[in-house]
């Protein structure tokens, strides 16, 4: 049963209706305007091209969507991406980066995966693995973002300080940064695995 890093926090709360939820029939895809502002936003960074990433959102907002109702938002939404981009400093090393939480075997059948929506260098040395949303949380709270952080670290072969887990939210135009510790990483992998033996105890 593979895991998303993004559903873990709500499987963990319960892991019974997890399972369910995994038994039931997968429903078609459904586009909204801001799956695919993080699509244009995300691909910005192969051209740098501003107006370029501007006329292919407007393209499929019109495309996909009778009402033009919130498409100005959004163009303006992907501007101000692009601006709050420039001011960090960094440099993309890659977009839509698959990770893979590295586990003892006795979790082989649990695999645990994520996807770093942009993983930047930043210029005082380091990483940023930044995430895209559109709502605000309090995302220090979350799970996912100390396993994130551990397992770019592994994949990247670098210290876990160097490293740091991040949101962009469009909804507010800002960046947080969430740091965590070695021990906080240990704390969340041990978590981790009496989540994943309660599962395998359900079966």
């Amino acid at each position: 049963m593979r895991i998303s890093l993004s559903n873990l926090q709500e499987a963990i709360k319960n892991p019974r209706a997890f399972i369910r939820a995994q038994r039931k029939p997968r429903t078609g895809f459904r586009y909204s305007r801001y799956l695919m502002l993080r699509s244009v936003a995300l691909g910005y960074h192969a051209q740098n091209d501003l107006g370029v990433s501007e006329a292919l959102l407007e393209a499929r907002l019109i495309q996909k969507f009778k009402g033009t109702k919130g498409n100005a938002e959004c163009l303006e939404q992907l501007r101000t991406y692009v601006s709050q981009f420039t001011a960090l400093g960094t440099s993309v090393a890659k977009v839509r980066n698959r990770v893979t939480v590295v586990l003892p075997e006795e979790y082989a059948d649990y695999p645990i995966t994520g996807e770093v929506a942009r993983l930047d260098l930043h210029p005082a040395g380091g990483y940023r693995a930044w995430l895209l949303t559109n709502r605000t949380e309090d995302w220090r709270d979350e799970i996912r973002f100390p396993l994130l952080q551990g397992a770019c670290a592994t994949q990247l072969n670098v210290d876990v300080k160097e490293v740091v887990p991040g949101v962009y939210d469009f909804s507010r135009s800002t960046y947080t940064e969430l740091r965590f510790s070695e021990n906080e990483i240990r704390t969340a992998r041990r978590r981790l695995s009496k989540f994943l033996d309660e599962l395998k105890q359900i079966g």
